[in-house]
């Protein structure tokens, strides 16, 4: 399970660091959200996740971030809003990853790690 700056590293490239590389385990750019939002992103939002989701489920989660992806090939995804919709969280076999504090959103967050453990052993 990746969180937060976890799931970014997952991807390929970020405009956080352009001179990075990230792990390349997933396709894609992390990018910086629209200067129309306030940023960072502070608080809680509702994450809706696509069928066929094995861990992930519909609920509000805590946020921190400045930074998003907006699609994840290969993976089933949790879509949140923050002026423009963006991945929440993702799971691709056994790896789930979410851009939201799981540990930090209370029930929410502590029953999502907990389908995860039990969906993993």
């Amino acid at each position: 399970m990746a969180t937060c700056v976890g799931l970014q590293v997952l991807f390929t490239t970020s405009e956080e660091s352009p001179a990075a590389t990230g792990l390349a385990v997933l396709e894609g750019r992390v990018e910086h959200f629209t200067r129309a939002v306030r940023v960072p992103q502070f608080g809680w939002n509702r994450i809706e996740p696509e069928p066929g989701c094995r861990f992930l489920q519909a609920g509000f989660a805590y946020f921190a971030n400045s930074y998003r992806v907006q699609a994840a090939p290969g993976c089933r995804v949790a879509i949140a809003s923050h002026g423009e919709p963006f991945v929440a969280a993702l799971e691709r076999g056994s790896l789930l990853a979410t851009q939201f504090h799981a540990e930090l959103s209370g029930r929410f967050g502590h029953e999502l790690i907990a389908r995860w453990l039990e969906g993993t052993a």
